[in-house]
């Protein structure tokens, strides 16, 4: 499911802006 990576992404990404 594409839907729950896009969601897991901004996720981890949030923890760690870079």
């Amino acid at each position: 499911m594409a839907s729950r990576q896009l969601l897991i992404q901004r996720s981890w990404r949030s923890s760690h802006p870079r």
